[in-house]
């Protein structure tokens, strides 16, 4: 989760506050600076006597980083091919200090200072709201404008950067206190300010040239999920306004349409009811039409004549009702016509050909279930049949 948000959410606004330690007192230093694409500019920078005047003076709402220099903040040179300076820094104990490094070609520039007087430090910002992201130690970051200083002696906080070709040479006690300003870009910056500028640009850029630890105090992640949040209830409500608004609207909207449509539904009701009369009347005509066979695939000439050319000669028929009543016409009685059957009345000479016969009606694709309602011989000895044969394609 915290990866997704770092990309989403950008710490591009800064606060950069630095603290001098002196015996005399501590002085404190602000830079407000707004990243946009590439270019970093500032909007103000100031400097403070007290920590209150501090909280007075700048926005605590905004991410800070905090430089700290000054009392207690150790500088160190070392040579990585001296075998004192490697023996030295093998005996340093890096889980009791903070330290923020420079490295410039040949020679590595450490600034370090003890942990629990570092996060005092931190507890005491903390106190007055500041929300810190980030923190370094001494002068080292302003080594990262040089490039655009062009100078060979840069004096950061109360002490004297020395370059030689751009490059990092020494770091030593300031003993010049006249005020020296540098100019970068539009921005006029002091000694006191050079070094938060260029902690904004190391925490902006991430370059190789400075490493550094982190304090258990400064805790971005949580900085990073209330803004977070605060971006997210900010939107929540934006969009609570839009569907109220939006809502207000359909309501309007929808309400003279409603309007609009309940005055046609009146004027359509009686047109409704008279389809639905009509939708009536069609079914009960072609229930009758289905009834009497009219609504069949085929004629009802085509079921005779498939029928009694497929006689045999030996079966003779006295009578076929094609779709016949299902009782007797009587006056005042609804008649009923059984519109799926069939029915044969006749005689045959053999009863085996007409076993054949009835067994031959399968082939038509039309005939379904056939039932020998009789079969019995006559008073002439002349067996008489009855049969009904059901229609499937009715």
């Amino acid at each position: 989760m915290l990866p997704i948000l770092s990309k989403i959410i950008r710490f591009n606004n800064l606060m950069v506050v630095g603290v001098v330690r002196a015996d005399h007192g501590d002085i404190y230093y602000s830079l407000h600076l707004k990243k946009k694409n590439n270019n970093v500019s500032m909007v103000s920078g100031n400097s403070f006597t007290d920590i209150d005047a501090l909280k007075k003076g700048i926005n605590i709402n905004i991410p800070v980083i905090l430089c700290i220099d000054g009392k207690g903040i150790l500088n160190k040179k070392t040579d990585p091919k001296n075998e004192t300076d490697i023996a030295w820094k093998k005996n340093l104990d890096f889980n009791a200090i903070y330290y923020t490094e420079y490295i410039a070609n040949n020679l590595t520039f450490l600034t370090f200072a003890r942990k629990k007087m570092i996060d005092d430090q931190i507890v005491i910002f903390q106190g007055i709201g500041l929300q810190a992201i980030d923190f370094y130690l001494g002068p080292l970051p302003a080594a990262l404008l040089q490039v655009v200083i062009k100078q060979e002696n840069i004096s950061s906080n109360e002490t004297d950067l020395v370059f030689k070709e751009s490059v990092l040479t020494d770091v030593v006690k300031s003993n010049d206190a006249k005020v020296q300003n540098y100019l970068i870009g539009e921005a006029s910056l002091s000694r006191y300010h050079i070094s938060l500028y260029g902690a904004a640009i190391h925490f902006f850029t991430k370059q190789n040239t400075i490493k550094k630890n982190s304090a258990e105090g400064v805790k971005p992640a949580d900085i990073l999920y209330k803004k977070a949040f605060a971006y997210m209830g900010s939107g929540m409500l934006v969009l609570f306004f839009i569907s109220l608004l939006s809502s207000y609207i359909a309501i309007q909207y929808y309400s003279d349409k409603n309007l609009v449509l309940n005055q046609e539904n009146v004027y359509l009701s009686q047109n409704y009811q008279r389809v639905i009369s009509l939708e009536n009347q069609k079914e009960q005509k072609l229930k009758i039409l289905n009834e009497t066979g009219q609504l069949s695939k085929n004629f009802l000439s085509f079921y005779a004549y498939k029928i009694i050319t497929s006689l045999p000669p030996s079966i003779k028929i006295d009578q076929l009702n094609l779709f016949p009543l299902d009782k007797e016409i009587k006056e005042n009685a609804r008649v009923g016509i059984r519109a799926n059957q069939l029915i044969l009345k006749g005689s045959i000479a053999n009863e085996t050909v007409f076993n054949a016969w009835l067994s031959a009606l399968k082939r038509f694709q039309w005939v379904g279930n056939f039932e020998i309602i009789s079969l019995k011989k006559d008073k002439k000895y002349i067996q008489q049949f009855e049969v009904i044969i059901d229609i499937n394609d009715v």
